[in-house]
């Protein structure tokens, strides 16, 4: 089942977006639309920025606002002398680009259900 893209959606999100997420998007007028991306672009978060902050000492947890599990991962990497943190850290990097989808689709949810709730 395919959907048609809204105006105001930009391609990325559409493209990106789970087939619930792109049922509330059209269920949208024009304005909630464009609310919708202007407050997603604030909130979203960049793979490209995400894989840069694995790079710096495996900072992707915290930047994509998991605190406690990069608190985790540095304890790990320290108190196993960096083999159980190198492997944590290499299998990190293959799910880097999932990780950021999942913190994405939540923020679109969020943003979605605040819609709903101002137009009561």
């Amino acid at each position: 089942m395919t959907l048609e893209k809204p105006d105001q959606i930009a391609e990325g999100i559409w493209k990106g977006a789970p087939l619930p997420i792109k049922k509330s998007l059209q269920n949208l007028n024009k304005d909630e639309q464009e609310w919708f991306t202007n407050e997603y672009a604030k909130r979203s978060y960049d793979t490209t920025t995400a894989y840069l902050a694995w790079l710096c000492c495996g900072l992707h947890h915290a930047y994509l606002g998991n605190v406690g599990m990069q608190i985790c991962f540095w304890l790990v990497t320290v108190f196993s002398l960096g083999i159980v943190g190198f492997i944590w850290w290499f299998i990190d990097l293959l799910n880097i680009s999932d990780m950021c989808a999942k913190k994405n689709q939540e923020i679109a949810i969020k943003i979605i259900s605040e819609i709903k709730n101002l137009a009561q």
